[in-house]
């Protein structure tokens, strides 16, 4: 989905999906039919301490490759964690070479950071015209920002395992990806709430029009949501009225829920209640097509993680930007 700033290459060609969070690291190499059809081809997984070293980490990463039978190393991977940002923007009226500047400096107001500290990247989710092709125009979209030590350290990680990064974007825009990919029906990407759910955070995608998205991240409180997940609820309730009151001006129309936690009890009940909204668990696995004997014989193991980001990072392989 987000095509600068933090992509590092921008060749097309077969890419890994790699996603580590919440002591576990899962990679996924996908292809996709322009009608929408997701075959799995190769998937691996792993458990690491969340407080491993960084030469622990790699050793991991490279056991999956070699468990799942990856033929590539180039990968896209997720940045997650508590520094990366994620906000809105909107500007009504700028010159493209101002666009980036001020880019820049909200970046640098949300981190606390000088602007050579700063990986920037964003999605554009709407472009005004302009009279002239210099003339000012309306820009707005998905600003994310992280501090760059902790990029580094990532890309220090990949290298250190073997694999050559070409893009690194947030869990939630993942999501979006993968599933704009597998719902291709008319309507089907309008004013739908993704929540994507794990037992330390949730990365909420709202996707409406041919592109656009609105993101946000939630974290756990003590490590994990804990039986009541009201954190859950308030962080959702306010990703929701931000959308209809500042971004769009129209209700989310429902929520599709995935992830490790989907399955929780109790959970579609509670957001159903909270939100007012049509609730329902997105079913990865009947989406996908034609999986070979290795990829069933690993789906049918016991303790599968979620792998819907890491597919949705393999994707990238397959964008047209």
């Amino acid at each position: 989905m987000l095509h600068r700033g933090c992509v590092m290459n921008k060749r097309l060609e077969d890419i890994v999906g790699l996603d580590w969070s919440d002591g576990r690291i899962v990679a996924a190499r996908v292809d996709a039919s322009p009608l929408g059809a997701v075959r799995l081809l190769n998937v691996g997984w792993a458990d690491v301490p969340a407080d491993a070293a960084d030469d622990v980490v790699a050793a991991a990463i490279k056991k999956v490759w070699h468990s799942a039978g990856m033929p590539s190393r180039t990968v896209a991977v997720a940045l997650r964690g508590r520094s990366v940002v994620v906000r809105p923007f909107d500007y009504s009226s700028l010159h493209p070479e101002e666009f980036h500047a001020a880019l820049r400096l909200e970046a640098e107001e949300a981190l606390q950071l000088p602007q050579d500290k700063i990986a920037l990247d964003w999605h554009i989710n709407k472009e005004g015209a302009s009279e002239t092709p210099s003339g000012p125009r309306s820009f707005s979209g998905l600003l994310v920002a992280a501090p760059l030590q902790e990029v580094r350290q990532v890309q220090n990680i990949l290298q250190m395992a073997g694999l050559f990064p070409v893009v690194m974007e947030p869990g939630a825009t993942a999501m979006a990806n993968l599933y704009r990919a597998t719902h291709r029906e008319p309507g089907a990407c309008e004013d739908v709430c993704v929540l994507y759910l794990t037992r330390q955070s949730a990365d909420i995608s709202i996707l409406f029009n041919e592109r656009g998205l609105y993101a946000r991240s939630l974290f756990a409180r003590g490590g994990s949501w804990g039986d009541g997940m009201h954190n859950l609820h308030v962080g959702l309730q306010d990703a929701l009225k931000y959308y209809v009151f500042k971004l769009r001006g129209l209700p989310v129309r429902r929520i599709v829920v995935t992830g490790q936690m989907s399955d929780t009890p109790g959970l579609v009940e509670g957001l159903q209640s909270q939100t007012g909204l049509p609730v329902s668990v997105w079913n990865l696995l009947g989406d996908l097509k034609d999986t070979s004997s290795r990829v069933h014989k690993k789906l049918l193991e016991d303790r599968r993680p979620a792998f819907a980001v890491s597919m949705g990072l393999s994707l990238r392989g397959y964008s047209s930007d």
